[in-house]
């Protein structure tokens, strides 16, 4: 009788090891999801404001502009 519960426990143990293992993986996983579509609606956003002033040579005009009041 003791090498059948010894037997069953080392069937059960690595099974609930497993098991916790799978759902430790799945809410990490769960996790990384949210943090990538986060990251996709934050990129978009981003995109939508890109370049600040339209296009680069109205940056870059602003830029100057800016360094030239600093002088003042």
């Amino acid at each position: 009788m003791k090498i059948k519960v010894r037997t069953f426990n080392c069937v059960l143990e690595p099974r609930a090891h497993l098991e916790a293992s799978a759902e430790k993986w799945s809410k990490l996983l769960m996790s990384l999801e949210e943090l990538i579509k986060w990251l996709n609606l934050k990129d978009d956003e981003l995109k939508k404001q890109m370049p600040v002033g339209g296009d680069v040579p109205t940056l870059q005009q602003q830029h100057d502009h800016c360094k030239v009041s600093c002088l003042i």
